[in-house]
């Protein structure tokens, strides 16, 4: 079992083979001296403590971390401080390619480690993830603190100096394990069961995406340091000023022959630096040509600039932006009262599926697995390109559909086509060609195959897009939160950018155990799933060898009475079923034993058949008409439904 584990420590942490970090009575120190397996057989056996150089020849990593910590006082407190940021940097990692993982560290933070395919240089790595810190907006934290490893872009080779860097402890030292620490845990803070399983099976994040966001970085840097510039040189006193004020920053000006000062009443840089009564130990300085500049007199601020202290006062957030918030010239607005947001028209649009579907709508075909989730999609996907019903509902005009598979394989998709198209009325009656693709190994979170399905939208601009299943989009745990935002943002994405596309997703729902009901929120994944979502389909049945199925649509519009539908095995098509005429002849004979109020046959046609009251009052109308039944004025309160013949009680 150690051997085991030795050899995923070597593979996952990889680090400089000639030194190592020892943990000694007096804290730590530098080794130089080769990283044998009989030391690191010590360090998870727990007789020694063993910590890694990151940093290899050539100044390349194969992983990084987020080191996340609190205050020794905070410690007992850690959890309850860290989860928030945590949950946000893993979220944001996600959004940016990365496979992010955790581990408890030694004492009381938390190792939030990535792990590459191949070696990439440190200061790549290092300048995604500061740009990932910025997007969570976990920086500047006072409660806690946020270190990222490599802590340096190069290190020297030549043995001068220090020419190592930082080093990181090792997971899996045994005495720590045993206190819960050093280990992998789940997105509820739990440790994994088994430790090497789990970590045998982490996805290892692609250089080359990482490489590919850095060059485009550089690219953007000439131009944006350039406007930064210019920018600052508009900017005059009552700029600043407006600018602190919106921020809560409290300042006193000051004029100068040759400058203005804005004296600050603490240091934006650290709480710490609270010089009330001296204000001017922190500052922002103009000069006369314009010039910008931030000055405090401590040594741990040494070098900060304006740009530091923008980006510390609002986080990415630059001054164009703020002003644009102030003149209304950006996307967020003032408000609307309610008559000039009712005196606004809507664009027209072509329905769908008129009571179901609307462009733009984000919704889930969902059901427990082999319940034919995609022969409903195809069969959708048809009647869209014929306008023909599907399930009862007209399609009154022909719609294109994007139909992207994950499963199952062309020839055995392409039988189930040719059935149900022959069933249809044949190709003659394809209005609208749909498209459909079959797709291996694609990951929406990862930016290539992402620009793929932005690509392919763009290419056939369809009005309906179909993915089927979710599972096999991400590879990622659906159950984890901070793996489901980054998903919700792709799907908000592709709605901004497409803004009229229906996009319907085949997804499951979660096993029920023991005597669990099912629920609105029963959809596998954490629960915004459902409410992030405009509507959801659920298919039904009392058993797989059951031939009728029920399709509930579950939506905040009007409500859809469940829909039952059988499925014809030739054409494998779906039929709305008359659940009434299927039983009339059990109906009948429960109305001659019973004589019953119209209150309680409907209830009974629920639980007997499945028969909605919509279905129920059109069943009883129907034989009311037929004079199979009498139904007297008066029904539903005192009244009676009796066979012919018979008396009124």
């Amino acid at each position: 079992m150690e051997s085991k584990a030795l050899e995923l420590i070597r593979r996952f942490f990889l680090g400089r083979q000639d030194a190592y970090g020892l943990e000694t009575k007096n804290g730590y120190k530098a080794i130089r001296e080769p990283l044998t397996d009989e030391l690191l057989s010590a360090h998870l056996s727990g007789t020694t403590r063993i910590g890694v150089y990151p940093i290899l020849p050539g100044n390349l990593v194969k992983w990084s971390v987020f080191d996340f910590d609190v205050r020794p006082e905070q410690a007992k407190f850690a959890d309850k401080i860290l989860r928030e940021p945590i949950q946000r940097v893993m979220a944001a990692s996600i959004d940016n390619g990365l496979f992010p993982y955790l581990l408890t560290s030694k004492s009381r933070g938390y190792h939030n480690p990535f792990f590459f395919d191949e070696p990439i240089p440190a200061k790549d790595i290092r300048l995604l993830m500061v740009h990932i810190l910025k997007q969570a907006g976990v920086m500047g934290n006072e409660a806690f603190s946020i270190e990222i490893f490599p802590k340096q872009d190069t290190v020297s080779g030549n043995g001068t100096g220090d020419g190592l860097g930082n080093f990181l402890w090792l997971p899996w030292h045994r005495q720590s394990v045993e206190d819960g620490r050093t280990v992998f845990i789940d997105s509820g803070f739990q440790p994994y069961p088994d430790q090497e399983r789990f970590l045998e099976g982490v996805h290892l994040s692609k250089s080359e995406n990482i490489l590919s966001w850095v060059q485009e970085q550089r690219h953007k840097t000439e131009p944006e340091q350039r406007e930064s510039s210019e920018s600052q040189a508009r900017l005059d006193i009552s700029d600043l000023t407006k600018y602190l004020d919106a921020n809560g920053i409290k300042y006193k000006v000051k004029e100068e022959s040759t400058r203005t000062l804005l004296l600050l009443d603490r240091c934006v840089f650290s709480e710490l630096h609270t010089t009330p009564d001296s204000s001017g130990d922190s500052a922002i300085v103009r000069g006369s040509g314009g010039k910008i500049c931030y000055w405090c007199f401590h040594a741990h601020c040494k070098g900060k600039t304006f740009p530091d202290a923008l980006r510390k006062i609002s986080g990415d957030a630059s001054l164009s932006e703020f002003f644009q918030r102030q003149t209304g010239k950006n996307r967020r607005g003032n408000g609307k009262s309610l008559s000039q947001f009712l005196s606004e028209r809507d664009e027209i649009e072509k329905p769908l599926i008129k009571g179901l579907f609307a462009p733009g709508d984000l919704g889930f075909l969902v059901s427990s697995f082999k319940m034919g989730k995609t022969l409903l999609l195809t069969q959708l996907t048809l009647c869209f390109s014929m306008a023909v019903p599907f399930l009862g509902f007209d399609i009154p005009l022909p719609a294109k559909v994007l139909y992207l598979r994950f499963e199952p394989k062309d020839s055995r998709f392409r039988k189930r086509l040719v059935a149900m198209v022959r069933g249809l009325g044949g190709m003659e009656k394809v209005k609208s060609e749909p498209t459909f693709e079959l797709v291996r190994g694609f990951n929406i979170l990862d930016k290539k195959d992402f620009d793929w399905l932005i690509g392919m939208i763009e290419k056939h601009k369809p009005e309906v897009l179909i993915l089927d299943p979710l599972y096999k989009m991400i590879n990622l745990d659906l159950k984890d939160t901070s793996s489901a935002m980054p998903l919700l943002r792709r799907f908000d994405t592709i709605i901004e950018r497409f803004p009229h596309l229906l996009i319907i997703i085949a997804h499951h729902l979660r096993k029920t155990v023991g005597d669990d009901k099912q629920s609105w929120d029963q959809m596998y994944g954490p629960m915004f799933f459902s409410a992030s979502m405009d509507f959801e389909m659920r298919i039904r049945a009392q058993h797989r060898e059951n031939p009728e199925f029920t399709l509930e649509y579950l939506t905040n519009d009007v409500p859809v009475d469940p829909i039952t539908f059988r499925r014809d095995p030739d054409t494998l098509l779906c039929h709305v079923c008359d659940l009434g005429a299927d039983h009339e002849e059990e109906i009948l004979d429960f109305i001659g034993k019973n004589k019953p109020s119209k209150t309680n046959l409907l209830t009974w046609m629920a639980a007997a058949f499945g028969i909605s009251r919509r279905q129920g009052q059109e069943t009883v109308k129907r034989l009311t008409n037929q004079e199979k039944i009498i139904a007297p004025i008066g029904v539903g309160r005192t009244g009676h439904i009796q066979l012919p013949g018979t008396k009124f009680s």
